[in-house]
């Protein structure tokens, strides 16, 4: 039943939005010198984000949350594909449709649909992620309501208390 729940969602938002990067992994290829995180040959680097790019599509650098800025020349991005895009960074990093992928897939695109719904950062990303990872939670249930068009349930999810 959750597999199916799962694949019908899958397929309810596949066209919906793009899938948001920060899940994106990278391994560094060489040493980093000086850099104050992590920049050893070999290590993986995970919820890579753009940061800086050329206008041709080319990136310069990634970036984590939290911190940390990586030249992209010395990372190797092992679960995104680079899209040249028009505006500053000029680049975007989009999840591969993967299995391994699908989870954060449509995690990501419930998020982005509820962020379209009105509702704020953190509840959205909450509620998502119940959608995804656990959909026969209140939580998972009401978002899956909320991103069928149920504005009530929207609603319900930014009172509180049932997304934690």
């Amino acid at each position: 039943m959750k597999k199916y729940f799962l694949m019908s969602a899958m397929l309810l938002l596949a066209n919906e939005t793009p899938a948001l990067a920060d899940e994106c992994k990278g391994v560094v290829t060489q040493d980093i010198p000086d850099n104050s995180y992590d920049g050893k040959a070999g290590t993986i680097i995970e919820q890579l984000h753009e940061y800086e790019g050329k206008p041709d599509g080319t990136p310069l650098t990634y970036a984590v949350h939290g911190g940390g800025v990586y030249p992209a020349d010395h990372i190797r991005i092992l679960n995104c594909t680079i899209h040249k895009i028009s505006t500053d960074p000029y680049y975007e990093l989009k999840l591969n449709n993967t299995s391994e992928n699908a989870d954060d897939i449509i995690m990501q695109k419930a998020e982005a649909q509820l962020l379209q719904m009105g509702m704020d950062n953190a509840d959205a990303s909450n509620a998502a992620y119940a959608y995804a990872k656990s959909p026969d939670t209140a939580c998972g249930k009401m978002a899956a309501r909320a991103i069928n068009g149920d504005q009530s349930a929207a609603s319900l999810i930014l009172s509180g208390g049932i997304c934690p």
